[in-house]
């Protein structure tokens, strides 16, 4: 092969690796995922991002500055930058491999450039080596180059997120943005509501041609598939059944994301503070569907513990009597580390939740029955509670189980496959 071949094929490569790395920027503004679901969790990580810069572009203007080198045939300088360009690539790789534990398959794609321009871009430099050589001007204009990306992403970031004023009273001004929080809970149920109905449309449809080809109408098949009262586990079951046959992919635009108050309760929390996604519930433990989320959230955060991270907020509600005592004793629980395991033994005794009823589940759990007594009706337990709730009711709460994940509120099943984490 000859060399101007190589050269010609180092500089397709640098192109190519400055419009990949361009559209995962583009993607993560859009907040729109890959096309596929293994990558969200990688894209979504905190590692994906530097000083709040996201790794691609800065991938957009590592790859033009490489072009500029390779068009100048300066392949010193080339080789050093892709030897730091693999050195990166391999850590990020060895991070997704076994902290992240996902793959995102432009990430590959890009290390599997970065692999092949260092290959091509070594033996360039053996053919033609060349002496260190200073030229400012230059390193000024590479600087310059290099410094492209990072301004695309907040040139992307800002002309995506742009806050349009859609109403003005009285001559005073509102965004979007402010109108809609002031709406809260509100207007992201309308959000939701409207996704549910682009994800219904999906299946009518998919019901439809399976009716087609079991020669009935849909509605006789729904009555084949559900001939009793179907439960909430079925229909998820026949939707992936759905989803699978027809190939259904979903990539709906997200509800408006919201920043979440920090629990002062880390023993609240069950997985690590840079998991890939961050789930908030606030619950009521007499509630029977928060039983049912409990169940859901924590066979899923076991499954995939370094991904997931969930945290519990008490939201007590007033048709309930005792959920509110229930609430307290687990937060005494936890000040012994016993907080989920207390947690889940209230919510299958959510029928003997009075006072005796939570000394006899902290007796059970080894917990000292004088401390847990005075603690359970201790002010400080009532207002910890109380605490939780007030920040519910200031994010618009009014409901349980009311989930947020990451900062965005969400009224469907979440599963692995909701989530882009492998199986």
């Amino acid at each position: 092969m000859s060399k101007k071949i190589i050269q010609s094929l180092v500089s397709f490569l640098a192109l190519f690796g400055v419009l990949l790395s361009g559209y995962i920027v583009l993607i993560k503004a859009l907040q729109t995922g890959c096309s596929t679901a293994a990558c969200n969790a990688v894209l979504n990580s905190s590692y994906a991002s530097l000083f709040g810069i996201s790794n691609a572009s800065i991938g957009v203007g590592f790859y033009l500055m490489l072009l500029l080198l390779s068009i100048r045939r300066e392949w010193l300088l080339a080789l050093i930058g892709i030897g730091c360009a693999t050195l990166v690539s391999l850590i990020l790789l060895l991070i997704q491999a076994f902290i992240i534990k996902d793959w995102c398959f432009l990430c590959i794609a890009s290390s599997s450039t970065i692999t092949g321009l260092l290959i091509l871009i070594t033996w360039l430099y053996q053919k033609t080596p060349q002496k260190p050589s200073i030229d400012i001007s230059f390193g000024l204009i590479l600087c310059g180059v290099f410094l492209t990306g990072p301004l695309l992403h907040y040139g992307v970031n800002t002309v995506i997120n742009t806050d349009l004023v859609i109403i003005k009273v009285d001559g005073k001004s509102y965004t979007e943005s402010a109108i809609d929080s002031e709406l809260g809970l509100r207007m992201m149920t309308l959000k939701n509501q409207q996704n549910q109905l682009r994800r219904n449309w999906a299946y009518e449809y998919a019901i439809e041609r399976e009716a087609a080809a079991k020669q009935v109408a849909p509605g006789v098949l729904m009555q084949q598939v559900f001939p009793s009262q179907p439960s909430i586990a079925s229909i998820n079951a026949y939707q992936n059944y759905l989803e699978d046959t027809y190939t259904i992919v979903f990539t709906l635009p997200p509800s408006t994301r919201i920043a979440l108050p920090k629990t002062p309760n880390r023993f609240a929390k069950k997985g690590p503070d840079n998991a890939a996604f961050q789930i908030v519930t606030f619950s009521d433990i007499q509630c029977p569907h928060c039983k049912t989320k409990h169940h859901e959230l924590n066979e899923l955060q076991a499954r995939y513990p370094e991904a997931i991270q969930i945290e519990y907020r008490h939201f007590p509600l007033s048709h309930h009597p005792q959920a509110k005592l229930a609430a307290q004793g687990s937060w005494c629980a936890g000040q012994s580390g016993q907080f989920w395991t207390f947690l889940d033994e209230t919510f299958e005794n959510t029928n003997n939740l009075t006072q005796t009823g939570l000394l006899s589940i902290a007796n059970t759990l080894g917990l000292d029955s004088k401390a847990f007594s005075a603690c359970l009706i201790s002010d400080e337990s009532q207002a910890a509670v109380e605490a939780d709730a007030r920040e519910g009711i200031k994010l618009g709460v009014s409901q349980t189980p009311s989930v947020f994940v990451n900062g965005q509120y969400t009224t469907e099943t979440i599963t692995a496959k909701s989530l882009g984490l492998t199986n």
